[in-house]
């Protein structure tokens, strides 16, 4: 039986929309997006508001969009960015060289908290001090949950010493990923990436 349910209107409007995007800017750049926090795709969003949009779709209507846009320009390699989208991905449209765009990219890390339940790239510390944290059920969360060695000073829960949590490649559980959260630890580095790039018909390796 053939399937004659009609395409979704939004899903029209936006392989449009990325058409009219992939017209209007001659640089593509693809970045992953599934280890990027939201807060750091909105600061970056802000800090090139006017000269680059990021536009996060689903995987499948980019490269109808894609392929739509290849039939009508001709332009060389859209193949080769289409086979380059990864699953969580966002396409970075600019008239920005795409060198320049990479060294904004690096300039804007973050420190991000750890994950629950996945392998932490670094060594996770606590340091010394004051946590600024009240007495009470959190601190046999610190005690039981990340061991740490703690004191109380003036109604608040201090850390004696610096200790490290997490070693590199340690699993970071749910109830730990919680407590170093509360704690504002950050000890990941977060990089917008470039995945893939594609200029004008040229990629840019």
């Amino acid at each position: 039986m053939i399937n004659n349910k009609p395409v979704p209107q939004w899903k029209i409007d936006e392989i449009e929309y990325l058409i009219e995007l992939l017209k209007s800017y001659k640089n593509i750049a693809v970045i992953e997006v599934a280890h990027i926090n939201d807060l750091q795709i909105q600061s970056m969003r802000k800090l090139l508001r006017g000269k680059t949009i990021f536009r996060m779709s689903k995987k499948s209507l980019q490269l109808r969009a894609i392929d739509q846009y290849q039939k009508e320009s001709k332009k060389k390699n859209l193949d080769e960015l289409s086979k380059n989208i990864p699953g969580q991905s966002s396409l970075v449209f600019t008239n920005l060289d795409l060198f320049e765009l990479k060294k904004i990219f690096l300039k804007n890390e973050w420190m991000v908290a750890a994950k629950p339940n996945e392998i932490t790239p670094v060594d996770i510390w606590v340091p010394e001090g004051d946590t600024g944290l009240p007495t009470g059920q959190v601190i046999s969360e610190l005690n039981m949950t990340l061991r740490l060695p703690t004191k109380i000073m003036n109604d608040t829960i201090h850390i004696r010493e610096n200790t490290r949590t997490h070693k590199t490649g340690d699993i970071v559980s749910i109830k730990q990923a919680s407590v170093l959260k509360k704690l504002g630890i950050t000890p990941i580095e977060s990089l917008i990436k470039i995945h893939f790039a594609w200029s004008d018909g040229e990629i840019i390796p």
